[in-house]
């Protein structure tokens, strides 16, 4: 259940975290998809959006960082 009561602000903002869902499933298809690393891709990117909304991370550094966050979960386990 949800803290907050649905508007209208609610349904664009669960539009766009589904939007960039579907972007990151696109990308990893490729990859022979992983639930498990989609799942931490979402979880890291709107992690990453909340402390950049409250200024613990700069913005202009957001793609960068996702980056490095993607390459990690994507390389796999280091042997």
């Amino acid at each position: 259940s949800s803290l907050v009561t649905p508007n209208a602000c609610c349904s664009t903002l669960l539009a766009a975290g589904a939007a960039f869902h579907e972007r990151f499933a696109a990308a990893l298809r490729g990859d022979a998809l992983d639930d498990a690393v989609l799942d931490t891709l979402d979880l890291a990117f709107s992690g990453a959006l909340l402390r950049a909304g409250v200024g613990e991370l700069p913005y202009e550094q957001l793609a960068e960082r996702m980056g490095a966050v993607a390459a990690a979960l994507t390389r796999g386990p280091a042997t």
